[in-house]
């Protein structure tokens, strides 16, 4: 690891360090993961009136602390070991319930929850390792904090930041692009649009990705702007 800063300031520390994944050795390894085969056993796990309507802690800080520390794509198991660790104390595993602020949850609907938001996290990190190698912007940012509040990628290009808003193409996620376009996250000319037509979709193993034609839209329409 080499590191490139440490840096405190008003009360919080920071750690700059290259990381040495690549968007081959990305792939590689998402072709190892046997995601299906895992997912089944949580697949008919989903509580619609308790796990999916509480907002427990956020799943994004799980995955890109084994991107960050390992260098490496988490597994299944990976991911959900990493989640109870980072929440031990908020999330109170109790034999097969999941104890959260007063409430009990069953263990396999909250795994069940974090394992179904797996793809996309892997799916946006793939893209992001596709806009780096493509070393046509002037910065490609991704931060956990940006994707909570809305940006899932910020490109940087002469002067210029454009937001990338990554979503699939599915009823429900277009009702909810649709309200976040009314409501929330008004970036104007400065966001880019990708979705992802799961129909037409290339895959990577058990991965729908993006591909080199959503690069182009990026690239077009910062040409264009």
């Amino acid at each position: 690891m080499t590191i490139k800063d440490i840096k405190f300031m008003n009360g919080e520390g920071y750690l700059l360090k290259d990381l040495s994944l690549s968007l081959d050795a990305c792939e590689e390894q998402m072709r190892q993961i046997d995601y299906d085969r895992f997912y089944d056993a949580y697949r008919s796990h989903r509580d619609e009136d308790g796990v999916e309507k509480t907002q427990f802690p956020s799943i994004i800080y799980a995955f890109y602390s084994i991107v960050f520390n390992y260098n490496k794509i988490p597994t299944p198991t990976d991911l959900l070991n990493e989640y109870y660790s980072l929440n031990a104390t908020e999330l109170i595993i109790n034999g097969d319930l999941v104890l959260y602020r007063s409430r009990s949850f069953k263990k396999l609907d909250l795994d069940a929850r974090v394992l179904r938001t797996y793809p996309s996290l892997i799916r946006d990190y793939h893209f992001y390792l596709m806009l780096v190698k493509e070393n046509c912007f002037d910065k490609v940012i991704y931060s956990c904090k940006n994707d909570i509040s809305g940006k899932d990628l910020v490109v940087q290009h002469e002067g210029k930041e454009y937001v990338v808003s990554l979503f699939v193409k599915t009823r429900r996620s277009n009702f909810f692009k649709g309200i976040k376009n009314a409501f929330r996250h008004q970036y104007g000319k400065n966001e880019i649009q990708v979705p992802l037509d799961l129909n037409t979709a290339d895959k990577c193993g058990d991965f729908f990705v993006y591909d080199k034609k959503h690069v182009e839209i990026i690239k077009r329409t910062i040409t264009d702007f």
